[in-house]
C-alpha cells in the first residue's frame, strides 16, 4: 500500500467491479489509484442469488460510512437500510437523498443532462472527501443514535398510513371524480410532524 494517509481504511465496493454492463472497470481503477490492497469486492456469485436480510446487516454493521454519492436516486433503500444498522451516509444533495439523509452528510453537485432525457447530478469529489474526513475524525458512535432513529421514522406501518393509504385514497377519489382534483402527497417533514 502506497502512502494512505489513514492506514486503517478499507474499501468496500458493492457493486459490478466489472465492464459487462459497460461500466468501469473497478478493479483496475482501485489499482490506478494504489487502493486495491484495502479495496473488497462481493463475490460474483451473490450478484445472482443475492444476500439475506441477515448478511445485508453484517455487511452494514461493518461499515464506518455508506458513502452512496448517487448521480441520480430512485427512493435510495440503501441508504435507509445503512442508518438503521448505526451508519451514518454520505450522499449527494440531489433527488430523493437529502430527505433520506439522517445522520451524515449531503455532498454538492454540478447539473448535467443526460441522454436519457433528464438531469443528473455530478457528486463533487472534494466535498465527499471533506465528508469522509468528518466522518472518520468523528468515529461511527458519533452519529449511531441519530442514524437509528432517523430510519425508524421509515418504520413500514408509518410509511403505509402516512403516505400510502392517503394516495391511494386520493387516487381513488380521482378515479371516482374523473381526474379533476389536485393531487397531494405527503413530505417527510409532514411525516415527522403527524408522528
Amino acid at each position: 500500500m502506497k502512502n494512505h494517509k489513514n492506514d486503517d481504511v478499507g474499501f468496500y465496493v458493492h457493486s459490478r467491479f466489472d465492464k459487462a454492463y459497460g461500466g468501469i472497470d473497478l478493479v483496475q481503477l482501485a489499482k490506478f489509484f494504489e487502493i486495491d490492497e484495502i479495496t473488497v469486492f462481493p463475490n460474483p456469485y451473490h450478484e445472482i442469488i443475492g444476500f439475506s436480510s441477515d448478511e445485508m446487516a453484517v455487511i452494514y454493521n461493518a461499515f464506518d460510512v455508506l458513502l452512496n454519492p448517487s448521480m441520480g436516486e430512485g427512493f435510495g433503500i440503501p441508504i435507509i437500510e445503512a442508518q438503521a444498522c448505526g451508519v451514518p451516509v454520505i450522499v449527494t444533495n440531489f433527488s430523493s437523498m437529502p430527505e433520506l439523509c439522517g445522520s451524515g452528510f449531503t455532498v454538492g453537485y454540478s447539473n448535467f443532462y443526460h441522454p436519457f432525457g433528464a438531469w443528473w447530478a455530478l457528486p463533487d469529489v472534494n466535498e465527499i472527501y471533506i465528508a469522509l474526513e468528518k466522518v472518520y475524525e468523528n468515529k461511527k458512535s458519533f452519529y449511531s443514535d441519530k442514524a437509528v432513529n432517523f430510519a425508524k421514522e421509515y418504520n413500514w406501518d408509518k410509511v403505509v398510513n402516512i403516505y400510502w393509504k392517503p394516495f391511494l385514497e386520493e387516487a381513488q377519489l380521482q378515479l371516482n371524480n374523473g381526474g379533476d382534483a389536485k393531487w397531494h402527497i405527503p413530505h417527510m417533514n409532514e411525516l415527522v410532524e403527524v408522528v
